[in-house]
């Protein structure tokens, strides 16, 4: 899994109004850094996999919110998940995670944590679920990850 950058005549030239952002986007042969990460399977169809500023890098290694999320989703009483990292001084980022589970499961989020232990790597697996009702999203249902990491955070688990 890498970053998708793309490189055509139909590209964009920049930022309006914005020359650092431009310099952070396009770099100097003119490949627009997306900020996807994906791959290329054995045809060269592309998949995407997560964006960079969602990676969490946990004590050096690099963790894909998607991938836990999937483990969590395979979780029959799993509605919702979603995955961020936490700051944390010894391994820079730890792994968090927040759910909405089906009513009346009586699922914790201990369980979903040992859920995760059987099937993820011990530097993928998050530290801990938080189960809330509902998980912050924009107006057209995209996923908040800037106003979970707080909410998570402020819980001092």
């Amino acid at each position: 899994i890498g970053e998708v950058q793309l490189q055509t005549f139909r590209a964009m030239d920049g930022y309006w109004g914005n020359d650092e952002k431009t310099r952070v986007t396009i770099d100097d042969e003119g490949w627009v850094h997306t900020g996807d990460l994906g791959y290329l399977d054995d045809d060269d169809y592309l998949f995407l996999a997560g964006r960079t500023g969602d990676m969490i890098i946990r004590g050096g290694e690099n963790v894909l919110p998607d991938e836990v999320e999937g483990v969590l989703y395979d979780h029959p009483s799993v509605l919702e998940a979603a995955v961020v990292g936490l700051p944390s001084e010894e391994w820079g980022e730890r792994v968090a995670a927040a759910a909405v589970v089906r009513p009346g499961s009586g699922t914790s989020g201990d369980d979903l944590v040992a859920h995760a232990r059987e099937r993820l790597a011990p530097f993928k697996r998050p530290e801990f679920v938080h189960l809330m009702d509902e998980l912050p999203r924009t107006s057209t249902g995209k996923l908040l990850r800037r106003d979970l990491i707080p909410m998570l955070d402020d819980l001092g688990i």
